[in-house]
């Protein structure tokens, strides 16, 4: 191949298609297309989809970080992605940190419930900030 010059694409396709058969490649390209937050903590859905992104279909063109953005945030639980409507990032860096920061927040809500559960004062915190309104925390936070 003297006087070609070889790029990136071409060896990763050669590379692959001789060491990664393509019933494989099939398969991981499947469970990226699939691949949501469900109970996973936002860090293990991220740490699956870097895992899996390398084997999406878009090796011809490499995808922008917008696009990557919009695909993470596609596989979202409605718990997070509820808080995201109309704020949401394009900017891949900066979703994932909104969405760390959600999980924060829903998580030290659930922990603030759970304790107030097991006070035997007369007033708890639930009856404290929801009294007559017919709600309690959960119904504010969506994590429940």
């Amino acid at each position: 191949m003297q006087g070609h010059v070889i790029t990136w694409l071409f060896f990763e396709d050669c590379f692959l298609g001789r060491y990664f058969p393509y019933d494989e490649q099939e398969w991981k390209q499947g469970e990226f297309d699939k691949l949501v937050l469900g109970s996973l903590s936002v860090d293990e859905y991220l740490a699956k989809f870097n895992e899996l992104v390398k084997f999406a279909r878009f090796r011809m063109e490499r995808p922008t970080l917008i696009f990557l953005a919009a695909k993470f945030r596609m596989g979202l639980s409605e718990d997070i992605a509820g808080y995201l409507v109309g704020s949401a990032s394009r900017d891949f860096g900066t979703l994932v940190q909104q969405c760390r920061d959600i999980e924060d927040l829903c998580n030290s809500s659930k922990a603030k419930i759970a304790d107030t559960k097991g006070t035997n004062s007369s007033t708890s915190w639930k009856d404290e900030n929801f009294a007559g309104k017919g709600k309690d925390a959960a119904d504010f936070c969506m994590c429940s």
